[in-house]
């Protein structure tokens, strides 16, 4: 008991003691808890989620323009990726492409809403590596036989 506090105030202020341990351990735990989320990790990468807002739109405009049957497969030759790779950005929100790639899906997308821009051109961007091996052709190019009818 302390002799300071009034003897009213004393169960109020056994309260206040309690409080006051819970209060600090929350705060000691929510620290903790930052710190976890804040840490940065070596060798991570940034996750599609709520901390990237920017990402989750364009990727949710960009999806709503895939709307004919192969558009995905050409958006993902172009941009160099596999299509899987290419639904785990738009779809699934699993990964997030490299600034390079990101940057070139920007362009896609404002060429795709002006068709006149001249930042786009239909082939692939230069810098980014092919996925098909040198060896072998493209499809396009391989004249198919009918075969006897």
């Amino acid at each position: 008991m302390n002799p300071n506090i009034h003897p009213r105030l004393q169960p109020l202020s056994e309260l206040v003691g309690v409080l006051e341990v819970a209060g600090r351990e929350s705060v000691k735990a929510l620290r903790q808890s930052y710190h976890r989320r804040t840490r940065l990790r070596i060798g991570s990468t940034l996750r599609p989620g709520p901390d990237t807002p920017i990402w989750n739109e364009l990727a949710k405009v960009t999806a709503a323009h895939l709307t004919h049957w192969g558009d995905k497969a050409l958006l993902a030759r172009q941009l160099g990726v596999p299509r899987q790779r290419l639904h785990e950005y738009l779809v699934a929100k699993t990964a997030c492409p490299d600034t390079e790639r990101a940057l070139h899906l920007l362009a896609w997308l404002l060429a795709r809403r002006n068709p006149s821009s001249p930042v786009w051109s239909p082939s692939r961007p230069a810098g980014l590596p092919t996925r098909r091996p040198a060896h072998r052709p493209a499809i396009r190019d391989v004249v198919r036989d009918p075969g006897p009818r």
